[in-house]
C-alpha cells in the first residue's frame, strides 16, 4: 500500500508539473478555507498520569483531535483489553466531550477483539479506530 501511495503521489506531482498547476487545483481546488489537523501521539507513554499530561498539553496547543495508539493486543486477554479501555476513559476524562479522540491499532487485533473494544469504548465516544483488525476472527477469548 505504501508503494502504491508513493507512486500515486509521484504521478500527481508529475501531472502538476506538466500542467504547471498545484496538485490541489488538479484535485478540484480548495473546498474550505481552513482544515483542522490532529496530532499523532505515537510513542507517548500510556500511563494514565502521562496521558493526562500529554493530552492536556496538546489540547492547550489547540489540537481538538488527538490520535493515540494501543499497546495491548488480543494475546493480552481481557486484562489487556481493559488497559486499552482505561486509555480511552482517561483521555475522555482529561479532555472532556468537546475533544475528539482517535485511535490506531496497526491491524494488530482480530475482529472479535475489535468488536469487544468498540462495545466497551462506546460510552467514551471515540471519533474513530483506524486499522483495527487484520487478524483471524476468533483469536480473542475474553
Amino acid at each position: 500500500m505504501m508503494a502504491i501511495s508513493t507512486l500515486d503521489n509521484a504521478l500527481r506531482d508529475l501531472r502538476g508539473k506538466v500542467f504547471n498547476m498545484p496538485v490541489y487545483r488538479l484535485l478540484g481546488g480548495p473546498s474550505r478555507d481552513r482544515i483542522e489537523a490532529y496530532t499523532s501521539c505515537l510513542g507517548h507513554r500510556l500511563e494514565p498520569d502521562e496521558v493526562r499530561r500529554f493530552s492536556a498539553g496538546f489540547r492547550d496547543q489547540g489540537y481538538r483531535f488527538q490520535k493515540w495508539f494501543f499497546t495491548h493486543e488480543p494475546s493480552a486477554g481481557s486484562t489487556g483489553l481493559m488497559k486499552n479501555i482505561v486509555l480511552v476513559r482517561t483521555l475522555r476524562e482529561a479532555l472532556g466531550m468537546e475533544a475528539e479522540i482517535l485511535f490506531d491499532e496497526f491491524m494488530g487485533w482480530d475482529l472479535d477483539y475489535a468488536l469487544e473494544w468498540a462495545k466497551l469504548a462506546e460510552p467514551f465516544r471515540p471519533y474513530w479506530i483506524e486499522e483495527a483488525f487484520g487478524g483471524i476472527p476468533g483469536q480473542f477469548r475474553a
